[in-house]
C-alpha cells in the first residue's frame, strides 16, 4: 500500500451503504469494481457501478447521475459513452470531489433503454 491511499475499501463500503437505498428509487444498485475492491485500497480513482435492477421499471440514468453528483458534492463531471459487444450504451462519468480525489462512475443500462 502506498503511503497515501485516496480511496479505501471502508470509504467505498460507506458510501455504497449510505447511498444504495436512495438509488434504487432510479432502479438501479450500486456495485464496487476496480482496484480498491481487488487490493482493499487504490492512490487512483473509486470505480463504482450503478447496475440496473431486474424488474420491469423504467430506469432514469440522468436523476440518478444528478442525485449522486449531489450527495457526493461533485465539483466536475466528464463523461465517456461507449457501447458493448449487445450495442447497449453505457456511460462512464469521472467525477471530481472537493478534495480533488476522483470518482470512475459506471452507469450500465438496460440493452433497449
Amino acid at each position: 500500500m502506498s503511503k497515501f491511499a485516496a480511496w479505501t475499501i471502508d470509504e467505498a463500503i460507506s458510501i455504497i451503504r449510505m447511498n444504495d437505498s436512495n438509488v434504487k428509487h432510479y432502479n438501479y444498485h450500486l456495485a464496487l469494481g476496480g482496484s480498491v475492491l481487488v487490493n482493499g485500497w487504490s492512490d487512483k480513482d473509486l470505480d463504482l457501478y450503478a447496475l440496473p435492477m431486474h424488474n420491469d421499471e423504467i430506469c432514469q440514468p440522468d436523476r440518478l447521475l444528478k442525485f449522486i453528483q449531489g450527495v457526493l458534492r461533485v465539483v466536475a463531471t466528464e463523461s465517456k459513452f461507449y457501447k458493448d459487444s449487445n450495442n447497449r450504451a453505457d456511460v462512464l462519468y469521472m467525477l471530481t470531489l472537493p478534495d480533488k480525489r476522483r470518482i470512475d462512475f459506471f452507469i450500465i443500462n438496460r440493452p433497449n433503454q
